[in-house]
This record gives C-alpha cells, structure tokens and sequence, in this order.
C-alpha cells in the first residue's frame, strides 16, 4: 500500500492542515518534516514493511497497539529506515517512555479516530492518483445535485467534499455566500482571465482558485477557494471540481430569479390593490396578503425607499431585508419602480420613544444599504388597519422625495405626528434649511420689477388663488397671473405640482422670516 510522491513532498504541518485530517493529533515529537509517501500496515507486519520499501509515513491499522518494549524496538527499526511520521489508533496507550523515544529519535507520532480513512486522506493528500479524483468527482457531483434549493446549500455540500470552503462573491470581492461563518478570500489580481475558465493564482501561503458562475440572469459573478499550502493533486481536483459545482450554483441562482420576479409581480400587484381600496380591501386581497405572510392588522409605520441609483430592484430585496433586520426591524418589503415599500407593524398603537426608535433604527438600515447604492428614505405616520398601510406609505413617499433633496438630513424625513407639512414648516427656521431656500429664490429676489417674492408667497397662502392673491396684494388679478406665469419661467417650475408648491411654500416662508427680521 505504498504509493510513489507527485512532487517532492510537503511539510507535515501544511499536510495536516486539509479539513480531511482535521481529527489527527501530535502525539510526541516536534519536528515538521518533509513527507511524500505513504504506507499503511498492521503492528506485526511492520518490521516486513520497512525492510520492503519504506515510507515517510506509515499508518498502523490497528485498532490499538501496545507500546511496549517490542513498540519501542520496532520505533528504532523505522527511525532507521527513514520513516518521519508513524500514525496509531487514538486508543493506543502510549507510554512517556515511548514519547520521549520519538522524541530523540526525531519520529513524529500522531493519533487518530480511523487509520484506514486517515491513510486514505494521507493518499489523496500526497499523490496525484486518478483513482482519487475519480472518487472525489463522483461524490461531489451526486451531493451538489442533492443538495438543497440555495446557493449556501450547494456550495456547504462541495465544500464538504473538497475538504475547503468554497465561497460566491459579486464582481466587488463581496461574499454573496455562504454568509456565515466566511473568512475573508484573496482577490484574483486579474479578475478578467477567469472570464474564460478556472483561473490559479499563487498567493502568500498556497493558491487561489476562482471560476466564473453563468447563470444568464444576474451580474457576473465568481467561486472562489483558498488552498494554502496545497499539493499539486488538491490543486488538479479543485480545477477539475470548480466548474461542476459553478455550474450548479449558476442553476440555482436561474431558479432563484424566476421565482422571485414572479414573487415580485405578486407583491407590486397586491400593495396596488390594497392602495386602490383605500378604507375597505376585499376580502380576497385581505386573504392573499395574509396567504403571503403580510401583517395588514395593527399599527402600521411605512416606509419608502428611493434609490438613486441604476439597481437590481429584485435582486437587492434582499440586501434591503437584511439591512432592516440587522436592525432588529421584521418589516415586509414590496418591489417598486423607483426603489422599495416596507412598513413595520405594531400589535398595540406604538408610543413615541418607540416610533423614535424605529425611524433611528431605519436610519442605520440605510447607512447600511447605502454602502452599495445611494438612497433617500422617507418615513410615514402610524396609522391603524389595511388601509393605514397604503396611508403611511403614501405620506412615507411623499417625505422620500422631499428628502432627496436634502444631503443636509442624510436624504432621510421622518413624518411625526405633526403631520409632513407642520414637520416641515417647523424645520424651515432651522440654520440647515435657510441656505437652500435662499438659493432656490435668489433669481425672484433678483428681479427688479414686482415683487415677485412676495406674490409667489401670498400665492402659495392663498392655495393657490388668484382672486385671493389680488385681495391681499391689493392688486389686478390679471396683474397677479401675469406674475404666477413669470416666476414659473424664472424659476422653471410648474405649480400645478404638489410638491412644488410645498417646497417652495416652505422657502419663501422661510426667506421673507429672515428678511422681516
């Protein structure tokens, strides 16, 4: 049973290091020596063995070996004949005699659970045998092909095969997964040669194997694995092993997506219908919302996320998910055009500290979202029932425009209580709000023909009257529509929007407050 070397051998520390021997343990001498070959034999026949065709490493089959004076002479022969590691069953006794004998002799002994698997993982370890990667491939393709529906499941199943972790990561070096318990990987140095197939690289303590994933429906994507101190055979089984088990990944992640674009559709279509209800949704949106895990009963907090960026929206669901329960936030999450809805539901009519709580807990979801892609978050009122969801969202909406352009908040608005428009009106005395406004009016103000200001304001206080604005103003009301028309061009605006006319409403409050004082 002694198999010839690949190469010229490994330290016994990198040898041991494989998951696959991960049970051995040293028991006397403290030498790392070089080791090619193996053998493996019983007690009694190893004084045969070792005048045949010794090894580096020899591995005992027996259950338990007495090390006794006999052990002791035999320990000498195989010093003798240049053997470095002798392998014995945990359950042999080995006196401190025979420990300080290896010791001098500059034999290493190590123990463990099952000889003939560890002489076996010894073999694989050191020689390049085809019969060795024919049974690791075969193993691995029926686990990746029986393993379960996600990503993780395929990749903990070859890994376990492999004897590595195998991890999935984005075009950035991100871990996609598995997400637990993943150290960190190298980066290929050239990420684009393993556009065309496995791609070896040398790194400081061994090689970095990384294969690209095509499933023909997300990013590019890439497998990767660490082989520090590898034998050139682990290397061979590896290039072999990538594509195979990219090959599922990639299956997968084509399943995974079909899914969720359908799951998506669902979703997107029932938040629609439950908006077009308004006070009273069917019973049979009520029992698919419900059929979907939704909580439509209780005390709802909306929530909008606006992406301000070019996104997967089906895709980063999950980072949004993740980002929110990270927090401690169980929110249910919609796909929309723009970005995402969510709201979080409360059993009993939330007090304030715990509003507060969740509009902050919210706020650290999007530092965490934002790392990837930028976003403006805005949050709704509590509202009560189905209809409250649809309620806050809209209000959530609402702030999440309006914080899109405010770099000074984050790009994030809370509603409180108050109400959006007395939120902000009580924000537009703020040192933060002031600056802006006066920017966004300076071309009114630079007029030297009416007071355009002035119009626009009593304009916006009117509701948008033009009969009123002349009563106030004491002027013609063609006069006061000749100006609405100037300040539109000026400003290029169109005050028929709603928004529009809160924002500016807000600034030339908070203009002509300052100019007054």
């Amino acid at each position: 049973m002694i198999a010839p070397a690949e190469r010229r051998g490994l330290r016994l520390s990198a040898v041991l290091q494989h998951p696959s021997l991960s049970d051995v343990e040293r028991v006397a001498g403290a030498t790392d020596p070089v080791v090619a070959t193996i053998g493996a034999t019983h007690a009694a026949e190893l004084t045969g063995m070792l005048a045949a065709v010794p090894s580096d490493v020899v591995v005992l089959l027996d259950e338990t070996v007495q090390t006794d004076w006999r052990f002791d002479a035999a320990l000498r022969r195989a010093a003798d004949a240049r053997v470095a590691v002798l392998v014995l069953h945990r359950t042999s006794v080995v006196t401190a005699a025979t420990r300080a004998l290896a010791d001098r002799l500059d034999v290493v002994l190590l123990a463990c659970a099952n000889p003939w698997a560890t002489s076996l993982a010894l073999r694989d370890r050191l020689t390049g045998g085809d019969d060795a990667l024919i049974r690791m491939m075969t193993a691995l393709i029926e686990a990746v092909q029986q393993a379960g529906p996600d990503v993780a499941d395929v990749l903990h199943a070859a890994g376990r095969h492999l004897g590595r972790t195998i991890i999935h990561v984005d075009t950035a070096g991100r871990v996609l997964a598995p997400l637990e318990g993943t150290a960190s990987v190298p980066r290929p140095t050239d990420a684009r040669a393993s556009l065309s197939g496995v791609l070896i690289e040398d790194i400081d303590d061994g090689v970095l194997a990384s294969v690209p994933v095509q499933s023909g429906v997300i990013a590019p994507s890439w497998l990767r694995v660490s082989l520090p101190a590898a034998a050139a055979s682990e290397v061979a089984a590896v290039r072999l092993a990538l594509p195979a088990i990219a090959l599922a990944v990639g299956h997968r992640l084509s399943v995974r997506r079909v899914i969720d674009e359908r799951e998506a559709r669902w979703r997107t279509a029932l938040i629609g219908e439950l908006t077009e209800a308004g006070e009273a949704p069917s019973a049979s949106t009520l029992r698919r919302a419900l059929e979907l895990g939704w909580r439509v009963e209780g005390w709802h907090i909306g929530i909008r996320v606006v992406t301000r960026a070019d996104v997967d929206i089906v895709a980063m669901r999950y980072e949004i998910v993740e980002a929110l329960g990270g927090e401690g936030l169980d929110a249910d999450v919609v796909e929309q055009s723009d970005g995402w809805a969510a709201w979080l539901t409360f059993e009993l009519q939330p007090t304030l500290a715990e509003v507060t709580a969740a509009a902050q807990a919210v706020r650290r979801a999007q530092l965490r979202w934002n790392e990837d892609f930028p976003t403006h978050v805005g949050i709704g009122r509590v509202l009560h029932g189905p209809s409250g969801i649809t309620a806050s969202l809209s209000e959530a909406g609402d702030a999440a425009r309006l914080a899109g352009s405010r770099p000074q908040s984050g790009h994030f608005l809370h509603v409180d209580r108050l109400g959006l428009a007395q939120l902000l009106l009580a924000w537009t005395q703020t040192d933060t709000f002031q600056p802006a406004a006066l920017e966004l009016l300076a071309p009114l103000r630079e007029q030297t023909t009416g007071d355009l200001l002035r119009t626009l304001a009593s304009y916006l206080d009117a509701e948008s009257s033009i009969v009123e604005t002349a009563s106030v103003l004491g002027i013609h009301r063609n006069t006061v529509a000749e100006r609405i028309q100037r300040i539109q061009r000026i400003l290029a605006v169109d005050l028929q929007d709603a928004e529009t006319r809160l924002a500016l409403h807000l600034a030339c409050r908070t203009v002509l407050a300052s100019t007054d004082g």
